[in-house]
Formats: C-alpha cells, sequence, structure tokens
C-alpha cells in the first residue's frame, strides 16, 4: 500500500479551496450563525432580552452579572454553550456537506445543492450522534486536562512559589490545545467515513480510531501543525479576562468574533485535507 504523503494532502486541500470556493460555504454559515449567536447574547442584559433571561443569569451565576462590565466575564461561557449546540445540531451536517462536496469533485461528479442536502438528511442521525459524542469527549479532556494540569501546577508551584498566574494560564491553554490535537487524530475522520464510506456512526467511529492508529504521526501533522494557526486566539481567550481588565472589557467579543473568523478558514482546510486523505486511503486500496 503506498505511503500518503501530508504536504500532497495539504496541496490537494489547499487546491480544492482555492478552484472551488463554495466549499468553505458550509464554514461561513456556521461562523455567521455562531457571530449572529454571540450578538444575541451580548444583549442579553438590555430589554427586551433581559425579561426572559435575567432570571436564568441570576440563577446560575448571580445578579451582579446581569450589569455592566461583569457580564462580559461570562460572555465566553455562555458563547460556548451556544457553541456546542449549533454544532451538535448543524456544524456536523454541514461538515458533511463539505466532504461530499470534496468527494464529488474527485469523481468529477456535478455538485446540485438540493442532493447535497439530502444527502446530509439522510446521515442525520449518525451526525448528530457524532456531534453529542465528540463534545462530550472534548468536555471529559476539559476536566481531566483541568485535574491533570492542576495537580502539576500545585507540585510546580511548590517548586516555584513566584510562578505567576500568566505563565499558568498560558501553560493550560498549550497544555489543552495539546490533548485536543491528540483526541482529533482519532476522531477526524470520522464525518469522512460516514460520507464517503457510507457508513454508519458507531462503524465510522471505529473505522476513524484504528486509522488514526494506524497513521497517528501522519495525521497529527495534518491537523496539528493548520491548528497552530488558531493557537494564538486561545493564548487570548486564556488571557481574555487581564486583557479586558487592563483595556475594555468588550476585548472578549472581539477575541472571540476573531476566533470565529479564523476557525471557518481552519477547520474548512482541515476538514478537506482529512477528506482529501481518507479518499487516497481509497485510491490505495
Amino acid at each position: 500500500m503506498k505511503k500518503i504523503s501530508v504536504k500532497q494532502v495539504w496541496l490537494d486541500a489547499f487546491e480544492v479551496i482555492t478552484r472551488h470556493p463554495i466549499v468553505l460555504l458550509p464554514f461561513f454559515i456556521v461562523a455567521f450563525l455562531e457571530l449572529l449567536a454571540l450578538e444575541f447574547i451580548v444583549f442579553i442584559p438590555r430589554k427586551p432580552l433581559s425579561l426572559l433571561f435575567e432570571p436564568i443569569i441570576k440563577k446560575f451565576f448571580g445578579e451582579m452579572f446581569m450589569h455592566y462590565p461583569f457580564f462580559m466575564e461570562k460572555v465566553p461561557k455562555i458563547f460556548y454553550a451556544a457553541q456546542i449546540l449549533l454544532y451538535v445540531v448543524l456544524g456536523v451536517a454541514l461538515s458533511g456537506i463539505a466532504v461530499n462536496i470534496v468527494r464529488n469533485l474527485k469523481a468529477k461528479l456535478p455538485l446540485k445543492t438540493n442532493a447535497l442536502i439530502g444527502n446530509a438528511l439522510r446521515k442525520y442521525i449518525s451526525f448528530i450522534i457524532y456531534g453529542v459524542i465528540i463534545v462530550t469527549l472534548v468536555h471529559l479532556v476539559r476536566r481531566a486536562d483541568t485535574w491533570a494540569f492542576g495537580l502539576l501546577m500545585r507540585k510546580a508551584v511548590q517548586a516555584l512559589p513566584g510562578l505567576r498566574t500568566e505563565i499558568v494560564s498560558l501553560a493550560f491553554a498549550l497544555f489543552f490545545f495539546i490533548t485536543n490535537v491528540v483526541l482529533q487524530i482519532f476522531f477526524i475522520l470520522t464525518v469522512p467515513v460516514i460520507v464517503i464510506r457510507n457508513k454508519f456512526v458507531v462503524k465510522a467511529l471505529w473505522e476513524s480510531i484504528v486509522l488514526g492508529l494506524k497513521n497517528f504521526f501522519g495525521i497529527g501533522v495534518m491537523i496539528g501543525v493548520p491548528y497552530l494557526l488558531y493557537l494564538p486566539v486561545s493564548v487570548l481567550k486564556a488571557y481574555s479576562s487581564q486583557l479586558g481588565a487592563k483595556t475594555l472589557p468588550e476585548i472578549t467579543i472581539f477575541i472571540i468574533a476573531g476566533g470565529v473568523v479564523l476557525a471557518a478558514f481552519v477547520d474548512c482546510f482541515i476538514t478537506v485535507s482529512a477528506a482529501r486523505f481518507l479518499l487516497e486511503k481509497e485510491g490505495a486500496r
């Protein structure tokens, strides 16, 4: 079986995106909806939205967080919940449409909107299940990271009593970034397998894990390097409270919005790369 070049996969993905920018559309739709959700969240403390959401905010965060600038501290957490909902309900299915576009381009088949949407709807249950599974796994990994990192930091603080909070925040952002990339190595091919190999989510998950084990380094490089573009946003998010205190509380909103736009391009490139990788695997059989 021929060895698949990560560099060639990247070149193929770049060519697909530049020559057929329609593949970006599913990710732009998600980005638009996320920015719309962000705008909606920002206006929660104002009437008429406050009439509906004030009791919820008070219950979960306290009354002070319904007022400026304290509410800005909770915007990332509320937005993260909105992102999860959009990802599960729509984001995975739109990624599936992007993979279908890549497959059709490879096979020189026409790109018919109705056919693309219909194919996604037929696999929608698999997409929903996958979305719930991956969100749950990311949440569990984050909790495990927090526990493990907290343990390491307690030992580090004992050894280095003068350790600065800023360094700890940066270290945690890097720690979570690495563990997230490792997690994605095993699951990034699930949606391509669902679409290209026409497998139900359970079999697709298993095949993605097997491919991740067999191609750990290659897939790690394939997705890890593009994810590095998003790392500065992750670091800025980790420092958003400190930046807000030194500049404007609204800086958090700009960081989130910038991250949404950047993520649309990064996620598109990684999804197209994963689809091309699997198609090359199919051709190498």
